[in-house]
């Protein structure tokens, strides 16, 4: 019996110990956009640094007038560098309404970084692009991205 109870402490030790280290942070994103073409950036928000060697960053939306107007957006991940935003991800593929979860992959150089464990090297900031609309409006975008 006190084998088992010693066992059960020691994992329930080690799960409030390590996996608050892991965990990664839900940054709050908030966007102005108006609408353009191609793959353009409209927007940024979101700025953090990734807290885990998790290759993928996740996105959700949660209100704002790009969801009630169901206007296409996109988003993808751009690294600071200096007062530059590099691209980080490809964009994502069109989206409208809100995003439960998107999960979308880190590309070189920073993937590499990523899954080597100099996750915390950069800071991220999560890009949108708004694709319709009225060129004259501006639309409001806002939910979370974990980088």
């Amino acid at each position: 019996m006190k084998k088992l109870l010693t066992l059960t402490l020691a994992v329930a030790f080690a799960f409030g110990v390590f996996v608050p280290l892991a965990s990664a942070k839900n940054y709050d994103t908030s966007f102005k956009l108006k609408p353009v073409s191609g793959d353009g950036n409209s927007g940024f928000s979101g700025k953090g640094r990734k807290g885990d060697a998790d290759p993928f960053y996740y996105v959700t939306t949660e209100s704002g007038t790009v969801i009630s107007n169901n206007l296409k957006y996109k988003v993808r991940a751009r690294a600071i560098e200096g007062s530059n935003y590099e691209y980080a991800s490809k964009p994502s593929k069109d989206q409208k309404g809100k995003i439960k979860s998107l999960a979308i992959k880190y590309y070189d150089p920073y993937l590499s970084e990523i899954t080597s464990g100099n996750y915390r090297k950069h800071y991220y900031i999560l890009a949108a692009s708004l694709h319709s609309g009225d060129p004259d409006k501006a639309y409001t975008l806002k939910g979370k991205w974990n980088p």
